[in-house]
């Protein structure tokens, strides 16, 4: 047997130019071929070609929203360049002649859009050689060898007259290329015991390899303002050239037993070895464990009510493989990155070399992280399979998480790796799926989920109580990091707030007067904010958890309705709970171009029309003039950024779509095809949420980083039209 198939895909982005576009094209073939009866040979391959041109993103002087929403509404940014091609910006508005590289403070945000450059181009294949061999009725053996490879090739470029550092724009190159194989090979034994008692049992090994070369250029100063390639630039730092290699070994072996078609029996065992796992632990064991009873056919129940109904209980570790170098410590010739784009210090300096040590310091006990996991549900249906159900309860405790922790300042090292995490997630899920309608031309299906689910942090480490930023140092900002803290969920944030009641707080010294915060707060409400005899708040000098990104709940709903090859659907789904810091509201509040701003030189009382709540203190009822200096001082992202955590609650209309089925005789006969869809597509279509912000669910550190709930001038998401045709021969 052949399948081939073939895709493309071609998106122009919602930003208008052509700097901001997708394309995904693919070729995929299958084939199978029975050598004799009891083999058959198969295989697959799959070829993909992807790329784009992006628009800059996120807090930097370069990016496309930080300079939009920074200027005031009533400068004009369409006119981004002079008659002899300079660069305006609203902190620069009339550039003469010399002044190319003098710093715009930030970029214009037409010629973030229409100068930079920030391409990709992604080149894929994958695909595996299978085997199936039946030596004998009850003995089955099938052998899969995989190979996964790509190329990615990045480049970013500043151009010529942009603004931060370095000066006169900046090339940055990365070449990415990973390969991975990977070998599985299975044998499965099948048995029986009289009419009743039937089972497997399974053995197998896998054989796993990761290999991937990262190549990383930066080069500084354009010669001339074009071409954005390396070449053309004067200061180049030392290439950084990666590479890592990652083997995995691996033996299970699995055993099942059915009673009756009603009693279902699991066992399997697992057996690790990783070339990332420590000198003293160098093989992990991971059992797992289920059983489940079909209770209706046991209990004889009549099924046009419960047409099925299953009890499960389950119990299962698994593992997950360390970094690559954790065990060593480890010198390198690796540039320094500063803040400022493209801003690098470099360990040689004229043609000297040197070598520096890591800050982080090996661990040669570094084991493999290790999750447990039990989870108990049940399955119904009803109705004669109208209404289907599934409640699942979970109790997950990961335990030896890799954190990195503060080392002695002796040692040299900043931190160390250790197996100090103990992190527990506990929660349920609901499923319900119905039919009400099942006719031959006309249906209706429906769908509800519910998820909930509690985090909590158990331990950092023996002895260790101090929070642990995670998921690492760089991967947050200064006073609005997120954090591993012992009692609170993964990834809480730590930050400074106002002095409030019910904190334990008794003295604060601010502006050399001294403020009785435990006094004021006698029989007063738990968050009460304080107020000095000047009407405004003081600062809570001691740092705390201010925010909490995970969702109280999540759910969704999909609606279909079909009529004849008609079909109309949609799905929503909400997110209730939780919270995102407002970094770009702060951000804006220093500029005066958010909105809120328009109060300024505007009075006020905190407690009844300003920070609305319960308030204590000596400036209770003080009326006070909010400008200026407030959103610059006290009420900006220089200290007190709790004020900026805001509800991420958001219900979304994900998706409508309405499509039709083409089967028609005149298809085959027209087309030579057994079938073809059709169908339209809206995504992302409206939200309902009570965030201030453009999107509270994007997050600066976007896909690759672990924390989230960080809004700083982060493109939300975009809104969609997709048309599809499907064909099928």
């Amino acid at each position: 047997t052949f399948y081939l198939s073939g895709g493309a895909v071609n998106q122009d982005g919602y930003i208008v130019s052509d700097r901001d576009k997708y394309h995904r094209y693919s070729l995929r073939l299958n084939a199978t071929h029975q050598i004799r009866d009891d083999l058959t040979l198969g295989g697959n391959v799959s070829y993909v070609q992807s790329g784009g041109s992006y628009v800059p993103r996120g807090n930097s002087t370069n990016g496309l929203l930080l300079g939009a929403l920074r200027t005031p509404p009533e400068y004009n940014n369409v006119d981004y360049l002079t008659p002899e091609g300079l660069h305006k910006a609203y902190r620069f508005p009339n550039p003469q002649p010399g002044s190319q590289l003098s710093n715009r403070g930030f970029d214009n945000p037409f010629y973030a859009l229409y100068e930079s450059t920030n391409t990709q181009d992604v080149g894929r294949v994958f695909g595996n050689a299978n085997a199936a061999w039946q030596p004998l009725d009850w003995l089955r053996v099938n052998y899969t060898l995989g190979v996964d490879y790509y190329g990615d090739d990045r480049l970013e470029g500043r151009p010529y007259q942009s603004s931060g550092t370095p000066v006169a724009g900046s090339v940055t190159r990365w070449q990415f290329q990973e390969r991975i194989i990977d070998h599985n090979l299975v044998a499965t034994a099948d048995y029986s015991f009289g009419s009743a008692f039937s089972g497997a049992l399974t053995a197998g090994q896998n054989l796993n390899e990761r290999r991937l070369r990262q190549v990383y250029v930066v080069g500084n100063s354009l010669v001339a303002p074009t071409p954005l390639k390396l070449e053309n630039t004067t200061d180049r730092s030392p290439p950084t050239d990666d590479e890592e290699r990652r083997r995995l070994e691996g033996y299970f072996v699995q055993g099942t037993l059915d009673w009756a078609d009603q009693v279902f029996l699991l066992g399997s065992l697992r057996n690790d070895g990783a070339s990332t796992f420590g000198v003293n632990s160098q093989r992990a064991w991971y059992p797992k464990g289920s059983i489940a009873w079909s209770f209706t056919r046991t209990l004889g129940i009549p099924e046009d009510v419960f047409t099925f109904g299953k009890l499960r209980l389950a119990y299962g570790e698994s593992g997950q493989e360390p970094n690559l170098y954790l065990l060593q410590d480890i010198l390198t010739t690796a540039t320094f990155a500063d803040f400022s784009p493209g801003a690098e210090l470099t360990p040689i300096l004229g043609g000297v070399a040197a070598l520096y040590t890591n800050t982080i310091r090996g661990n040669a006990n570094i084991k493999p992280e290790r999750i447990g996991e039990l989870e108990t549900g049940i399955d119904l249906s009803l109705f004669q399979g109208k209404t289907d159900l599934s409640v699942t309860y979970y109790n997950s405790d990961a335990r030896d998480v890799i954190l990195n922790l503060p080392a002695a300042p002796s040692t040299g090292y900043i931190s160390q790796p250790q197996n100090a995490g103990h992190i527990r997630n506990e929660g349920w899920e609901v499923t319900l799926n119905l039919r009400p309608v099942q006719r031959d031309n006309f249906g209706v299906d429906l769908g509800f989920n519910w998820s909930r689910n509690r985090n909590e942090v158990i331990s950092l480490g023996e002895g260790n109580t101090a929070p642990v930023s995670y998921p690492f140092a760089a991967a947050s900002f200064t006073g609005s990091g997120t954090f591993a803290q012992v009692g609170e969920p993964l990834g809480v944030f730590r930050g400074f707030d106002f002095a409030r009641c019910g904190r334990g707080l008794t003295k604060i010294t601010a502006s050399g007067i001294t403020h009785d915060i435990e006094a004021a707060c006698a029989g007063k409400p738990e968050g009460a904010l304080y107020l000095a005899a000047d009407g405004f708040p003081i600062v809570d000098p001691n740092e705390r958890v201010i925010g909490d990104p995970n969702p109280d709940w999540t759910g969704g709903m999909n609606a279909e309705i079909r009529v004849r090859g008609v079909r109309l659907g949609a799905f929503v789904e909400t997110r209730q709970g939780g919270q995102t810091l407002n970094m770009t509201k702060g951000s804006l509040y220093q500029y005066g171009t958010h909105k809120d701003t328009e109060m300024r030189d505007q009075q006020r009382t905190f407690g009844t029309d300003f920070f609305e709540g319960d308030v204590t203190g000596p400036g209770v009822g003080k009326v006070v003039t909010i400008g200026e200096g407030w959103f610059t001082g006290l009420g900006s992202l220089g200290t007190v950024r709790s004020q900026f955590m805001e509800d991420a609650s958001i219900t979304r209309l994900r998706e409508v779509s309405l499509a039709y089925t083409f089967d028609q005789p005149w298809v085959r006969r027209t087309l030579g095809l057994s079938a073809m869809d059709v169908k339209v597509a809206g995504r992302n279509l409206y939200n309902w949420t009570d965030y201030t912000g453009y999107d509270p669910e994007p997050s600066v550190g976007g896909a690759v980083l672990a924390n989230r709930g960080i809004d700083w001038f982060v493109n939300p998401l975009s809104r969609a039209w997709v048309f599809s045709v499907s064909l099928t021969r």
